[in-house]
């Protein structure tokens, strides 16, 4: 499990104040490139190794509403890995330790070209392991 903690800034909410829905993917996606650097990154994937990542699946859950100021703590697992994807789940919690969302997303990777499917690289696998590992 890797733990990543933000506070929502003005530029996360809607008109309300509130967190807007697709702002949630933005804090999830730095979550996951915080931590995978400094060991894995997306250059160095597409310049170095000729792949890339897309996401080919996102959904989320929102269970309570999280408004500007908020700090959150995002504690990002692995939810499955196979030969050429793999899956993410971040659960986002309050200062107060409750749950206010659910994110999970499902990675493929892919030649330069983005048709052909390539097994996840031995750094990048050995990264993600260290999300198997309960703190």
């Amino acid at each position: 499990m890797y733990n990543y903690t933000i506070t929502i800034r003005l530029h996360h909410t809607d008109a309300a104040g509130i967190l807007f829905y697709a702002s949630l993917f933005t804090i999830a996606h730095e979550c996951y490139e915080t931590f995978l650097e400094p060991e894995v990154t997306f250059h160095s994937m597409v310049n170095e190794l000729g792949l890339i990542m897309p996401i080919v699946h996102a959904e989320a859950d929102y269970h309570k509403p999280l408004r500007v100021s908020d700090r959150i703590t995002i504690r990002l697992s692995l939810a499955n890995m196979g030969n050429s994807s793999f899956s993410l789940r971040y659960d986002i919690y309050t200062e107060n330790n409750e749950h206010a969302a659910t994110i999970k997303t499902i990675h493929v990777i892919r030649d330069s070209t983005g048709k052909n499917p390539i097994s996840l690289p031995e750094k990048l696998k050995q990264k993600l392991r260290i999300l198997d590992q309960v703190e």
